[in-house]
């Protein structure tokens, strides 16, 4: 459809203007991110008139998640209609594949029964009150240059282009609502440490212009140079990072912050290793997946590195653009950003695309070189007019193996977004991480399936993220489920180097996007390591969360070996359950599971009932009442769930309904160990456990010894995997051992 940069075909705006039409919003100006109104978009009809058959489409981009227009319910949310003042009728339908991308979301209206003349308005109304709905949900994350572009069809030939003055506006943040901290997870005394302080809106948005004050407070340990309070005046944005602080040596500390004037606003930091002496590899935090408006995303590449180093506090970046949107200018656009943002110990970036193939064909690799310069091998053309370079392609993924064979200063990260990669294709020199957890959703089984086949690879996460916010990248409220991924690098130093070295040693572990500090080691052997051994090898683990530890896994491949709950004890005499659900549909895209239903009780009485590791804002419990709750929910991989304390119903039955699984359970039988449903697809299940409302250890120190018939001939791969009582997750890379 729309099949150049400016949808109109090399013509003008003036041009486009006079002869397809013009556009007016109503009303004009900026945009709160997430909130709720009625905006309209009226259409005056230029010279060439609309014919009898022809179509006009209101496209936003992939990425947003402004709420999705309805047209049955003028009573309900998110209503749309469309009206004219011309003789033809119209009828409003939603196309969410009505464009190219990334331009695919649209209104389309179809013109029949008569035309459109010049001068006449075609006005869609999105959020439509009339009938007694709340109107529409704006976008949730920020853009400078949000667009709302309306092409037209003016002959019914199927070639659309864009109308003149199509609406362009920002989104901007909300009011605070959260207190966010954090800084480095591991510091010597002797050296300066660091703490971001900043006021985030509900969805996730850093807010502009904010006026407060947030008094400071450590916790477990002394933080000297921690001022008591930060004042925020107008600031664009809220965001403030503190230098030169330095923690009390022996400490696992960290800082909590709250809102003056509104204590309910507030949070802690994540916690501090506060080390005698630096380590030889030191932890570093950051986001190496994700994309701009370039290709697919938000924002510009320029936004995208300074939203990663001034507001996410990543120490370390990669920009990762579909290739087959990926223009030579684009592609000299993303160097020069890579290259100017680019700051050694403070902030490293790295020049990547993302080699997006079919699956069948090698699917998504994320491509990432050393240095600030690399050869563009794309899969395609697909969406670029210029077929110039054609010859530089490389397609399928073993002719991009053979391009980059022998390198070291390049390597391929499969992972999983929309399309996922395919685990036949393997090439150890290239391939040293790969991707488990994303805001597409959490994918152990494609690592432990990796392990199974005998990869040698080490673990990664990151959010691959759409919404301009790389580093913090919460996931709104439409396809993308989870809040993004975060990658610690063990390295000596911050640069490009150290940590490009740390990379391919697999001294790197991925979490849910918390800052979980993790250390697992075998002897002198760390994450990421090789060696033989003759005895089943032992392994230590030391983990501090941002809440409290819930659980730790030894795995071997797919499967756990051995683990430690230190919260059971405590949870098996509770009145407090956990009701939990997880999995996917399928591999492939379109992959989430609705699990929209409830539970019931046939005695008793829920109280205190709370969502459990919700991350859309939209879902989690719709109602709650003594005996039932009920719920929206989808998950991608992740888990979702609810926990409740029962009062006066030791022996009651619980009915979960779900169209994905319905079961019963006598909840005097359930324990802390879960009672687990399993509900086909991929890891689809529900389970139901007893709980302890007591906070969990926050830092956890346990040995493991594996037992022989564990320790299979060949090589072993070994790896954890921490759990928070808050559902978040740390996977690190694995210890491969091999058994003579």
């Amino acid at each position: 459809m729309d099949t150049t940069p400016d949808g109109r075909h090399g013509k003008s705006e003036a041009w486009a203007r006079e002869w397809v039409g013009r556009c007016a919003l109503d009303p004009p100006g900026d945009v709160a991110a997430g909130s709720w109104g009625t905006w309209r978009v009226t259409f005056h009809v230029g010279r060439y008139g609309v014919d009898d058959g022809g179509t006009l489409v209101l496209s936003r981009r992939f990425a947003s998640d402004w709420a999705r227009p309805q047209t049955e319910d003028p009573a309900g949310d998110h209503y749309a209609s469309v009206s004219t003042t011309g003789n033809a009728s119209l009828r409003l339908r939603w196309d969410p594949k009505s464009n190219i991308r990334p331009w695919q979301q649209g209104l389309a209206v179809d013109v029949f029964d008569s035309y459109l003349a010049e001068g006449d308005t075609v006005t869609i109304t999105l959020g439509d009150t009339s009938g007694g709905g709340r109107g529409t949900r704006a976008q949730t994350f920020c853009e400078n240059r949000f667009r709302l572009r309306l092409f037209a069809d003016c002959f019914g030939s199927g070639r659309f282009i864009e109308a003149g003055d199509t609406p362009t506006f920002a989104i901007v943040p909300g009011p605070p609502a959260r207190v966010v901290l954090h800084g480095p997870t591991e510091q010597a005394a002797d050296e300066a440490s660091w703490l971001m302080v900043k006021l985030e809106d509900r969805w996730g948005n850093p807010c502009h212009d904010a006026e407060g004050t947030v008094r400071l407070q450590t916790e477990g340990g002394a933080c000297g140079g921690l001022p008591r309070e930060v004042e925020f005046k107008n600031e664009n944005p809220a965001v403030v990072r503190l230098e030169g602080l330095r923690w009390e040596s022996g400490a696992l500390g960290r800082v909590r912050g709250a809102l003056e004037g509104a204590d309910a606003i507030s949070g802690f930091s994540n916690r501090v290793r506060a080390m005698e002496k630096k380590h030889k590899w030191r932890p570093f935090w950051g986001d190496l997946h994700g994309q701009s408006e370039e290709t697919v995303g938000t924002n510009t590449v320029d936004d995208y590195f300074a939203f990663a180093r001034n507001k996410a506090g990543a120490q370390f970046s990669c920009h990762q653009g579909n290739d087959f949107q990926v223009t030579k200018e684009t592609w000299d656009a993303i160097r020069d950003a890579t290259q100017k943002y680019n700051e050694p110990g403070r902030f490293v970036t790295f020049l990547g695309v993302e080699w997006s193939g079919v699956t069948g064909m090698g699917g998504d690799r994320n491509v990432m070189y050393l240095n600030g310069d690399g050869p563009l091998h794309r899969t395609s053309h697909w969406q670029i007019d210029d077929w110039g370079d054609q010859e530089t392609d490389r397609y399928p993924l073993d002719k991009l193996y053979e391009a980059f064979e022998g390198r070291e200063d390049v390597m391929l990260v499969p992972h999983i977004g929309g399309r996922r990669a395919s685990t036949d294709y393997y090439h150890p020199g290239l391939e040293r991480v790969m991707e488990i957890y994303s805001s597409w959703g959490c994918f152990e089984w494609f690592v432990e399936e990796a392990l199974e086949r005998g990869w040698r690879i080490g673990i990664t996460a990151g959010s691959d993220g759409h919404k301009g916010r790389p580093g913090a990248s919460y996931p709104g409220a439409a396809i993308f489920g989870v809040y993004g991924g975060l990658a610690c690098i063990y390295a000596e130093t911050l640069n490009r180097e150290g940590l490009w070295e740390a990379i391919r040693a697999r001294r790197v572990y991925g979490t849910t996007g918390q800052k979980i500090h993790l250390s697992f080691s075998s002897g002198d052997h760390f994450m990421g390591e090789e060696f033989e051994s003759d005895d089943p090898p032992a392994f230590r683990v030391r983990a501090a969360g941002e809440r409290g530890i819930e659980s730790v896994e030894l795995k071997r491949a797919s499967r756990v070996i051995a683990s430690r709950r230190p919260k059971d004890g405590v949870a098996a005499g509770t009145d407090w359950f956990r009701v939990a659900w997880s999995g996917a549909r399928i591999h492939q895209r379109n992959r989430q599971t609705h699990w929209h239903g409830g539970l019931s009780l046939d005695r008793g009485a829920i109280r205190e009932a709370r969502n459990w590791q919700v991350d859309n804002l939209e879902e989690g419990i719709q109602e709650a009442g003594d005996q039932h709750l009920l719920w929206r929910s989808r998950t991608t991989g992740d888990a979702d769930g609810v926990e409740f304390r029962l009062e006066g119903g030791g022996a009651a039955t619980l009915t979960f309904g779900t169209d994905v699984v319905r079961f019963e359970v006598g909840l005097d039988t359930v324990g802390p160990e879960p009672h687990v449903v399993e509900a086909g697809g991929v890891r689809q299940r529900a389970w139901v456990q007893r709980i302890s409302p007591a906070p969990g250890p926050a830092e956890v120190e346990c040995a493991f010894q594996v037992s022989d018939s564990d320790f299979e001939p060949g090589w072993n791969p070994y790896f954890v995997k921490i759990t928070q009582e808050d559902g978040a997750m740390a996977w690190s890379s694995p210890i491969f051992v091999h058994r003579k």
